[in-house]
């Protein structure tokens, strides 16, 4: 028991920081059920269901949709799981039960990823960015990966738009390949993805940036004579960001200036 009350404190602490104090009490029954599927290996219980959806009764009470509880859970899981494999057990029963209470409210649940990649959405991309700025004075800051697919929609009209949306779903895959379960993975537009790396610095980042390139390219040669878009790559970083907005417009410059030199280049800001 004292090995688990150690647990949850730890876990309690992290939540805190990243969220706020004081943790709500349903926060501490959802957190104390994670904390046993953790320590224990068993599967997640009605108990976790139950605290989950009532940790979303409360974000709907303070003005949040309950299924914002998933991306809070997805942010938070690095500071308390790590790369623990048993997760996608437990983001499953979370989602289940906050699809529940959201049907339950009769409210639509909100989309929070993209359909075709399966990364997050925009919207939600640039709250978990937002957690990680302010975590950055704690915790380290984080590296911001942006790539831009170069030529996709002219390969789509060329190959046909069935081939673009393939090759789009493709580079998805390069990205979760070569980021750790820690990452923050989302498409950002048409044709622009992005990792968002939680406390890491800049020549982490680059090495993240520069193995999406390598795997890439090798999927360009093998093409053959069918020309796969080009990939530009920027890395942000900033020791201590501001805002959210700021290390974004970095990656974003240093994007700009990785196309300008025509494309299967990464630059850093």
């Amino acid at each position: 028991m004292g090995h688990l009350d150690d647990a949850l404190d730890d876990v309690l602490a992290r939540w805190g920081d990243r969220f706020g104090s004081p943790v709500p009490e349903v926060a501490r029954d959802l957190a104390r059920e994670l904390v046993l599927v953790e320590l224990t290996g068993c599967e997640p219980s009605e108990a976790l269901r139950l605290a989950a959806g009532a940790l979303g009764v409360l974000r709907a009470h303070e003005g949040h949709d309950a299924a914002a509880l998933v991306e809070d859970l997805y942010s938070v899981r690095p500071l308390v799981f790590g790369d623990h494999s048993g997760w996608p057990a437990l983001e499953l029963a979370v989602r289940t039960a906050v699809a529940a209470h959201s049907a339950e409210r009769a409210g639509p649940v909100p989309r929070t990823r993209d359909p075709l990649t399966g990364l997050l959405d925009r919207a939600v991309f640039e709250e978990a960015l937002a957690h990680e700025v302010v975590a950055a004075a704690r915790h380290g800051a984080p590296a911001l990966v942006v790539v831009d697919l170069d030529g996709l929609l002219g390969f789509a009209e060329t190959h046909g738009h069935l081939a673009g949306d393939l090759h789009l779903v493709r580079v998805a895959e390069l990205l979760t390949a070569s980021s750790r379960r820690s990452d923050v993975l989302a498409r950002l537009g048409a044709d622009q993805l992005a990792v968002l790396l939680p406390r890491t610095d800049l020549a982490r980042g680059l090495v993240v940036a520069r193995r999406v390139m390598a795997r890439a390219q090798s999927d360009a040669r093998a093409a053959g004579a069918t020309a796969l878009p080009r990939l530009s790559i920027g890395v942000g970083w900033i020791a201590a960001p501001r805002t959210s907005g700021e290390l974004l417009a970095a990656a974003e410059d240093a994007l700009r200036r990785a196309r300008g030199q025509g494309g299967w280049v990464v630059e850093a800001a």
